[in-house]
C-alpha cells in the first residue's frame, strides 16, 4: 500500500470524503496539517490527529485538551480550525509562540494589545512573514524601535502591512535607515 503522506493536496474537494480524510490522518499527522478547509477538521478528525501525535484526547474535552497540548506543542496552533483558535487558545499561543502566532489568530479576535504581547520573543529569530499580519501601526512602530537597528529597518518595512504604515512608522523607519523612504505607501 503506497503511503498517503501529503496526498490530501492532490485530492479534489469531491474526493475528500470523511473516510479518505480519516484514513489519511491515521497514516500521518501531516495530512491533518494539509487539510485547508476547516469543515473537514471535525472533532473526530482533530482527536485522531492528536492521538497520532501521541496525545490522549477526548472529544468531550477537546477544547481543554487542545489548550494543554499547545502549551507543549506550540506549532499545533496554526493547524487548528478557526473555531478552536478563539481568544483563550490564542492567548496561550501568544505566550508560547510569540509573534509567530499572529498570522494564525482570526482577524475578528486579534487586538492591538494581543499583537504587543506577542512581540515578547522578537529578540529571538524574527519571522518576517508574521510581520505582514500585523494590522496596527503602533505595533509596527514597537517592532522598529525594538529590533530595527539589529534587523535593519528596511528589512522590517518590506514585510509590514502597508495599511499599518502611518506617519510615525514611516518617520521612525526613515530615521533608522534612509532607504526606507522607498517603502512608504
Amino acid at each position: 500500500e503506497p503511503p498517503l503522506y501529503g496526498v490530501i493536496l492532490d485530492l479534489s474537494e469531491k474526493q475528500l470524503t470523511p473516510a479518505i480524510i480519516r484514513k489519511a490522518v491515521e497514516i500521518s499527522f501531516v495530512n491533518f496539517a494539509l487539510i485547508k478547509d476547516d469543515k473537514h477538521k471535525t472533532d473526530e478528525i482533530i482527536s485522531l490527529a492528536l492521538k497520532k501525535l501521541g496525545y490522549k484526547v477526548s472529544k468531550e474535552k477537546l477544547k481543554e485538551n487542545t489548550i494543554d497540548i499547545i502549551k507543549e506543542n506550540k506549532y499545533l496552533f496554526r493547524d487548528l480550525p478557526e473555531r478552536l483558535r478563539d481568544k483563550q487558545t490564542s492567548d496561550v499561543a501568544i505566550k508560547h509562540l510569540g509573534h509567530r502566532s499572529i498570522p494564525f489568530i482570526p482577524k475578528n479576535i486579534l487586538t492591538e494589545e494581543m499583537c504587543h504581547q506577542a512581540l515578547h520573543d522578537l529578540n529571538d529569530e524574527v519571522d518576517f512573514r508574521a510581520l505582514n499580519a500585523i494590522p496596527y501601526s503602533s505595533v509596527c512602530l514597537s517592532v522598529l524601535k525594538k529590533i530595527g537597528e539589529k534587523e535593519g529597518a528596511y528589512n522590517l518595512m518590506r514585510y509590514f502591512n502597508p495599511d499599518a504604515i502611518d506617519s510615525a512608522v514611516a518617520s521612525e523607519a526613515v530615521r533608522q535607515e534612509l532607504s526606507c523612504i522607498a517603502l512608504i505607501p
